[in-house]
């Protein structure tokens, strides 16, 4: 399975009250759910970019966050036939 990740770096003051990296908890979900990661984007346009121009095929995107913050990539995700999942998503059902 050809999984991408999605995880910007937070480079403010959150991240001292995080627990984790956004990567971290995006790695986290995708071990708990059998998902073996390909590749690891931080910028969505980069990621929508390589989608659209057939420089990658993932069966599978894994973003930190929720659907609301991808809309476009979902909505390009659901044109190619590729499962997108967040991060919030996977952790309502406690996988994390």
């Amino acid at each position: 399975m050809n999984t991408i990740v999605l995880a910007h770096e937070i480079e403010d003051e959150r991240f001292y009250y995080l627990e984790g990296t956004p990567l971290d908890t995006v790695k986290e979900c995708c071990e708990q759910e059998g998902h073996q990661i390909t590749n690891t984007y931080s910028d969505e346009r980069k990621l929508v970019n390589d989608i659209l121009d057939n420089v990658i095929t993932p069966t599978t995107i894994v973003a930190y966050g929720d659907y609301e913050d991808y809309i476009h990539l979902e909505e390009i995700c659901s044109r190619k036939n590729i499962d997108f999942l967040t991060t919030f998503d996977m952790q309502l059902k406690n996988c994390c």
